[in-house]
């Protein structure tokens, strides 16, 4: 059933196709009647307008040469017209020229004259200013000649002077550099002199607080000791307890007299600090002070930095 629908319908289609083709067959028949109808027709009017175009060709050809020929005769005319008033016109400047180069001629001769009579004139003044002048020359070089001579003199006076001056100088230099000399000497013997007596009476004063600060700190040492000693055992712890016993009847005296050295002391070490303000060591007190074991001193440095008199920073000491 199938099958037969589809030979119908492609029967249809086949018959549908031819139907299509002989149509357009048909149309482009028609087509190619009018085109070829149009080109005919295209062809005829051309035909007819070139023949059109070349008489018209023709007679404007004709026509622009009879104009050429009339604009060619106008012209000939005219450049006739143009040479012959240019040569009239040369003639006119070779007319010019003639009456210039008669000028030219004739000034130049008016010339020539002037520049002889100037010539002349001149030669004549030349010859009076030489006269006047060689007398004038020879007198300006006489005069110069001795103005020279007598500044050569000057010149000579003025070196003498000089040399003198010079001479003068060096006596008043050489003096003055011996009394400079001289007096250099004595500042130096001078000097090395009050150095050597500042130093003895510094050596000397020295000495003197070393021995007196050796008493000190033999007290100080001393006063150290007792207080430092620690409680034997037994019959010693005894016989300490009667030492002490017995010192302690002489001990206000002397423990006064220990006080005040060591105030003195720390009297001195603060004054030794304070006359250097950039801190000194410990070491270096104990030198200035004249103290031979400056570890005796640490005790009494800690005092007086707990007093608040001095202040310790970093290895160095300060006067508060």
């Amino acid at each position: 059933m199938s099958t037969t629908q589809d030979f119908n319908r492609l029967g249809e289609e086949i018959a549908q196709a031819y139907e299509h083709r002989r149509l357009l067959k048909e149309k482009m028949q028609r087509d190619f009647s009018e085109i070829k109808k149009g080109t005919a027709e295209l062809i005829g009017s051309l035909s007819e307008n070139r023949a059109e175009m070349g008489h018209t060709l023709r007679v404007g050809l004709q026509q622009f040469t009879t104009d050429l020929g009339s604009q060619g005769d106008k012209r000939r005319e005219g450049a006739m017209e143009e040479t012959r008033q240019r040569m009239a016109e040369i003639e006119a400047l070779r007319a010019d020229m003639r009456q210039m180069e008669a000028e030219t001629r004739s000034f130049l001769e008016g010339l020539e004259s002037a520049h002889r009579a100037m010539g002349e004139s001149l030669k004549s003044e030349l010859a009076e200013f030489s006269a006047t002048f060689g007398s004038q020359a020879r007198e300006a070089m006489d005069n110069r000649v001795e103005e020279v001579e007598t500044r050569r003199g000057d010149v000579a006076v003025m070196r003498g002077e000089i040399r003198s001056f010079i001479g003068g100088l060096n006596k008043t230099r050489a003096a003055m550099e011996s009394a400079r000399k001289s007096g250099m000497r004595a500042f130096e013997e001078d000097r090395k002199a009050g150095v050597q007596d500042f130093l003895d009476t510094v050596r000397t004063e020295h000495q003197e607080m070393a021995a007196a600060w050796q008493g000190v700190l033999a007290k100080i040492t001393s006063v150290l000791e007792r207080h430092s000693t620690p409680p034997s055992q037994g019959g010693t712890a005894r016989q300490e307890t009667g030492t002490q016993a017995d010192g302690a009847g002489a001990s206000p005296a002397a423990a006064q007299g220990d006080s005040g050295d060591v105030s003195r002391l720390k009297a001195e070490i603060a004054g030794t600090l304070k006359g250097h303000p950039d801190g000194l060591k410990m070491t270096q007190v104990a030198e200035i002070l004249g103290i031979a074991q400056w570890r005796m001193l640490i005790p009494i440095m800690r005092d007086l930095q707990d007093t608040g008199m001095i202040c310790k920073k970093g290895a160095l000491y300060f006067s508060e």
